[in-house]
C-alpha cells in the first residue's frame, strides 16, 4: 500500500508494512503493543497492558488487517476533505 499521501511517520509508514505482511501468515499475531499502536493511529482507545486478562498476543488476519489499515489511512490523510472520517447522514428529512 502506498503512504506518501498520509501524515504519517517513517516509523508508522513501516509497522504498517510489517502488518500487511504478517497479516497474511498462518498465525498472524500480533503483540499488544503493536495493537495498542494500531488503536492510537486509528483514534481508538489503547488496552491498558498491565491487565492480566488482556491476550499478549492478537490474531489480525488478512482483511481485518486491511480494515485497521484502510481507517489509519483515511485518519492520517493529507487530503482530510477527499476522505472524511465521518459522514452523518440526516435520514428523517
Amino acid at each position: 500500500m502506498n503512504y506518501s499521501d498520509t501524515i504519517l511517520t517513517k516509523e508508522d509508514k513501516e509497522l504498517l508494512r510489517y502488518c500487511e505482511l504478517h497479516c497474511q501468515t498462518d498465525r498472524a499475531l500480533f503483540g499488544i503493543q503493536k495493537v495498542n499502536k494500531l488503536l492510537e493511529l486509528m483514534g481508538e482507545e489503547i488496552y491498558d497492558v498491565n491487565n492480566l486478562l488482556i491476550q499478549k498476543l492478537i490474531p489480525i488476519h488478512g482483511e481485518q488487517m486491511e480494515e485497521i489499515i484502510k481507517k489509519i489511512k483515511v485518519r492520517k490523510s493529507k487530503n482530510k476533505w477527499l476522505f472524511p472520517e465521518k459522514v452523518i447522514l440526516n435520514l428523517n428529512s
